[in-house]
C-alpha cells in the first residue's frame, strides 16, 4: 500500500501537471543550480555537495531523494564564470539525472557585480513500474515505463553586492514531453525564479539575513520561500524558513550552519511538513557542504553571505 500511495501521489502531482526541477530548502547555498548567472560569483573555485531526503520516519518505499553537486569559478580575467551542475532526483517510479553547464559574463562595478548567465544541458529520465505492488496486473497504465533524454536551456541575471543580492532566472526554458510507444511518460514545463537577500548589521558580532525565493512553473501555483537567518560572529548560522503556495502552506524549516573555516561551510535543515502529507511523514532532512579552493597564494578567500 505504501508503494502504491507514493506512486499515485507522484504521478498525480508530477505526471499530470509538470515535471518539477529539484527542490532545495538551502537554495541560498546552492545558487548555481537555480541561476546560471551565479557561476563565477565567488573569488575562487567553489564546490557544493547537497543531499536531501524527504518523508523520513514512516518507512516509505520510493520517498523522494535528491543529491546534487556543483562547481563553479571565475576565469583569471574575472569577467567570465564557468560552472557545472549535476543533480540526481529519485521518487517512487521515476529517476532523473540532470547535467547542466553554465557560463556567465561579469560586469564589475566599484562595490558590486552584474552577471548574465546561460546554461545548456539535458536530463535523463527513467520511469520504471516493475517494483510496484498493484491490484490489477493488467492495468495498461502500469504495464511498462520508459526512458529518454530531455534537452534543456536556461538563462539568468544576478546582481551582487557585499550585503545584498537579487537574481532572476529561467533555468528550464524548454517545454519537453517524453513519450514511449505513444504513451506520455513525463513532462517538463518552463520554470521562472526570482530571489533576493540582504544582510542587516545588528551589532559588530550579530547579523540578520532575510531572503526571498519566488518560483513559478507553468500550469502550477506560484510558490514562495521566506527565510531568515541570524549570523553569529561570522561563524554560526541559525534560522528558519517558511514555504508556501498561493492556496496552501507546504513546510516550516529550521536551518543551522557552521563556517568551519574561511574555505569550508557546513549547513543542515529540517522541514516540518504543513500540507496534507503531514499525516504520512515526519518531515525532510537536508545537508549541504561547501568548499572554496585556493590554488594561488594571491587568492583572497573571505566569508560569503550569499
Amino acid at each position: 500500500m505504501k508503494k502504491i500511495f507514493i506512486a499515485a501521489f507522484v504521478l498525480l502531482t508530477f505526471g499530470l501537471k509538470a515535471q518539477q526541477l529539484a527542490m532545495f530548502t538551502e537554495y541560498m547555498y546552492n545558487e548555481v543550480t537555480i541561476n546560471p548567472a551565479y557561476a563565477g560569483s565567488h573569488e575562487v573555485v567553489s564546490a557544493t555537495v547537497l543531499g536531501r531526503r524527504q518523508w523520513v520516519g514512516k518507512d516509505f518505499d520510493g520517498a523522494p531523494q535528491t543529491y546534487s553537486f556543483n562547481i563553479h569559478g571565475p576565469l583569471r580575467n574575472k569577467r567570465i564564470g564557468l560552472g557545472l551542475s549535476l543533480i540526481q532526483d529519485k521518487y517512487a517510479v521515476d529517476q532523473n539525472f540532470n547535467a547542466m553547464a553554465s557560463a556567465s559574463y561579469i560586469i564589475p562595478f566599484k562595490n558590486s557585480d552584474l552577471h548574465f548567465g546561460l546554461q545548456l544541458g539535458a536530463a535523463s529520465h527513467v520511469t520504471d513500474y516493475s517494483g510496484l505492488d498493484v491490484y490489477d496486473s493488467d492495468d495498461q497504465n502500469l504495464v511498462s515505463g520508459g526512458a529518454g533524454i530531455l534537452p534543456n536551456l536556461g538563462i539568468g541575471m544576478y546582481y551582487f553586492a557585499k550585503k545584498f543580492y537579487v537574481g532572476i532566472s529561467a533555468p528550464q526554458l524548454r517545454n519537453n514531453t517524453l513519450e514511449v510507444s505513444g504513451k506520455k511518460i513525463a513532462e517538463q514545463r518552463r520554470h521562472y525564479f526570482f530571489n533576493t537577500g540582504y544582510v542587516l548589521d545588528l551589532s559588530p558580532t550579530f547579523k540578520f539575513k532575510p531572503t526571498l525565493f519566488f518560483k513559478y512553473v507553468e500550469n502550477s501555483d506560484p510558490q514562495f520561500d521566506l527565510t531568515g537567518s541570524f549570523i553569529i560572529k561570522e561563524m554560526f548560522w541559525v534560522g528558519g524558513a517558511f514555504r508556501t503556495a498561493i492556496k496552501s502552506s507546504d513546510a516550516i524549516s529550521v536551518l543551522l550552519g557552521f563556517q568551519v573555516s574561511n574555505q569550508f561551510k557546513l549547513g543542515y535543515s529540517y522541514d516540518f511538513t504543513q500540507s496534507s502529507l503531514n499525516a504520512f511523514t515526519n518531515g525532510s532532512h537536508e545537508l549541504v557542504l561547501n568548499y572554496r579552493f585556493s590554488f594561488d597564494k594571491g587568492d583572497v578567500v573571505t566569508p560569503r553571505y550569499f
